[in-house]
C-alpha cells in the first residue's frame, strides 16, 4: 500500500471511514435502481486510483478530464483519482468540440474518462497520445483487473483535487483550482453547521450538474459524512417532486427548477425533508413565498456563493420573509465585507463590491500566478458583485460589477458569446446582455449591427450558427437588430445602455 497520510482531510476520507463503519449501507442510488454500498464505492474508488497510476502511468499533480452527466461513477472517479493526487477536470458533456478542445489543451489532461455519449465527440479533438475511456463497461472491466489489496494515497491536503472551468470575462474559460482542504473545510464548517442535515442519516437528492462546483459539492458532502445520495442525471419536475416525498432529507435546486416544480400537483407532506436549498442564481421573492406555502416555514434556505468561494452566505428559513431579497449573513467560518475601488471597507447602507475570506477559498486559476486575491490587500477575495449591508448584518446584492449573466443557474459571460456571434459573416458588432426573465432569472440576449449591404439575418439562423459554437444555455433567447450600439468616448460598448434598449424593445412587442 502506497500512502502519505490515510487519515488526512482528503475528499475520499469520509467514504473510507464509512466503508469500515457501515460497509453494507447504500451510498449511491439512481433512478434506474443501480446502487453502490459504502464498501463498493470505496473499493471502486481505490481501484480507479491504482488503475490511473499503474495502468496509465499517471502521478501526483497530473490531470484527468471527466466529461459525463450525473451518474454513479462520477463520485468514485473523483475520489479515486483525488486519493492518488490527480485532479479531475470537470467538463460539461454538452460542450461543443471547440470548447472541449480548449479545456483539454489548457488543462494538459493525460487521460479522459467520459460517458459513452460523449466519447466520439471527444475523440475528434483529443490529442493522439491521450486515452479516452468509456466510464461504463470498459472502465469496469479495467477495474476488475486491479489487485484487490493495493491502494494509492499519494495526495496531501493542499493538493488540488478538482478543476472546474467557468467562463472568463475575456471569453476564455478559466480553471478554478479546488483543494482537498478547501472543500472538506467547507463541508465541515459551512454546510454541516448551516443546514444541520449532514450526518450519516442524510439522504440527499442531487440534480445540479456535477461538472459545476456547487453540484460536485452537493454530491461529495453527504458521502463525506457517511450518508446516501440519490443521483438524478436529468431534471424532471414530477420525478423530483416524487423523490422529495420518498425519504429525501436534503436537496439543492436552482430557481428555474423550483419554478417548474410548482406546476406539479400532489406535493404532499414530504415528511423527511429537512432542508431545501435554492442556489446558483437569485430566487425571486414570489418564488420563495410560494415554496414556503407548499413546504411550511422551516425548510427553505437561500444560498449565495460561487465556484471560487464556495458557500458564502445563507438566508435561513426564519429570515426568508423578514429580509426579502437578502442573500443572508455569512455562514460559519466565513467573513464578508464591502469594498470600494481603493480596497477600503464601506459602511452599512453604502454600495460596495462584495468580498469574502474563508478557509475553503479556491487556490487560484490554472496557469495564473496572482492567486485567489488578485493582489488584493487585506486578504479579501472580491466576488464582482455589488451589494449593500443593513444594520442587522444582512447583505443585499445590487448588481454585478462583472457582466456575468446567470440564466437558469448557469453562468454566462457576454464576451464568450459575443466572440462566437461575431464569427457570423453578417455581424458587424454585437453586445450580449442579460434581461430580466420570470422563468430563467435572466435571459441571454444579443443586440447586433450588420455589415454594410446585409439587410438582416434571422434569429433562427443565428441560433443555428451558435449551436455548434457554444453550449445550448449560452445561446441568446432574444436577438435585436439595432442601427448602432451605444459607446463611450473611447469606443467601449455600454452594456448597461444596451440592456435598457433590449428590455424596452422586448416590452414593446408585448
Amino acid at each position: 500500500m502506497t500512502q502519505r497520510d490515510a487519515a488526512a482531510l482528503l475528499i475520499g476520507y469520509g467514504v473510507r471511514c464509512a466503508a469500515r463503519a457501515t460497509p453494507d449501507k447504500v451510498a449511491l442510488t439512481d433512478l434506474a435502481g443501480n446502487r453502490r454500498t459504502h464498501a463498493e464505492l470505496d473499493d471502486r474508488a481505490r481501484r480507479i486510483g491504482v488503475m490511473a497510476r499503474d495502468g496509465y502511468g499517471l502521478a501526483r499533480g497530473d490531470r484527468v478530464v471527466l466529461a459525463a452527466p450525473n451518474r454513479l461513477e462520477y463520485a468514485e472517479c473523483v475520489m479515486g483519482l483525488a486519493d492518488a493526487g490527480i485532479a479531475v477536470v470537470t467538463v460539461n458533456p454538452a460542450s461543443t468540440p471547440d470548447e472541449l478542445e480548449y479545456i483539454l489543451n489548457h488543462s494538459s489532461a493525460r487521460l479522459v474518462l467520459a460517458d459513452a455519449a460523449v466519447v466520439d465527440k471527444l475523440q475528434t479533438v483529443v490529442a493522439g497520445d491521450v486515452p479516452v475511456l468509456d466510464m461504463g463497461d470498459p472502465l469496469g472491466k479495467q477495474l476488475d483487473r486491479v489487485a484487490a489489496d493495493v491502494r494509492c494515497i499519494d495526495a496531501e491536503e493542499t493538493d488540488v483535487f478538482a478543476i472546474s472551468y467557468t467562463s472568463g470575462t475575456t471569453g476564455e474559460p478559466k480553471g478554478v483550482l479546488l483543494s482537498h482542504r478547501a472543500r472538506t473545510s467547507m463541508f465541515l464548517l459551512a454546510i454541516a453547521a448551516t443546514y444541520g442535515t449532514h450526518t450519516p442519516a442524510i439522504r440527499a437528492l442531487t440534480v445540479s450538474p456535477y461538472f459545476n462546483g456547487g453540484g460536485l459539492a452537493h454530491l461529495l458532502a453527504p458521502l463525506y459524512f457517511g450518508g446516501s445520495v440519490q443521483v438524478v442525471s436529468r431534471f424532471d419536475a414530477a420525478v423530483v417532486v416524487e423523490a422529495l416525498k420518498d425519504g429525501t432529507t436534503f436537496a439543492a435546486l436552482v430557481p428555474t427548477q423550483l419554478t417548474a416544480m410548482l406546476d406539479v400537483h400532489g406535493w404532499g407532506d414530504m415528511p423527511a425533508l429537512a432542508a431545501l436549498v435554492t442556489n446558483s442564481a437569485a430566487a425571486p421573492q414570489r418564488l420563495k413565498e410560494q415554496l414556503i406555502e407548499r413546504l411550511g416555514p422551516n425548510r427553505l434556505y437561500d444560498s449565495y456563493g460561487s465556484t471560487e468561494c464556495g458557500v458564502t452566505s445563507v438566508l435561513r428559513p426564519d429570515q426568508m420573509l423578514v429580509k426579502p431579497r437578502s442573500i443572508g449573513r455569512p455562514v460559519p467560518g466565513a467573513m464578508m465585507t464591502l469594498l470600494n475601488e481603493a480596497g477600503e471597507e464601506v459602511e452599512s447602507g453604502e454600495v460596495g463590491e462584495l468580498a469574502c475570506r474563508m478557509p475553503w477559498l479556491f487556490s487560484g486559476y490554472l496557469h495564473e500566478s496572482d492567486g485567489p486575491f488578485g493582489g488584493e490587500a487585506g486578504g479579501w477575495c472580491r466576488t464582482g458583485d455589488l451589494a449593500t449591508r443593513d444594520e442587522d448584518g444582512f447583505y443585499f446584492v445590487a448588481g454585478r460589477k462583472k457582466q456575468v449573466i446567470i440564466t437558469g443557474g448557469q453562468n454566462v459571460f457576454p464576451a464568450e458569446v459575443e466572440n462566437a456571434i461575431a464569427r457570423h459573416p453578417a455581424i458587424r458588432e454585437v453586445a450580449v446582455v442579460g434581461v430580466s426573465d420570470a422563468y430563467w432569472g435572466e435571459a441571454v440576449s444579443a443586440a447586433y449591427t450588420l455589415h454594410q449591404g446585409v439587410d438582416d439575418v434571422s434569429a433562427a439562423d443565428l441560433r443555428d450558427f451558435l449551436r455548434s459554437k457554444v453550449t445550448g444555455y449560452k445561446v441568446p433567447k432574444h436577438f435585436v437588430n439595432v442601427k448602432v450600439l451605444p459607446k463611450n468616448a473611447t469606443g467601449k460598448i455600454l452594456h448597461r445602455e444596451v440592456q435598457q434598449a433590449v428590455t424596452q424593445h422586448l416590452a414593446s412587442l408585448k
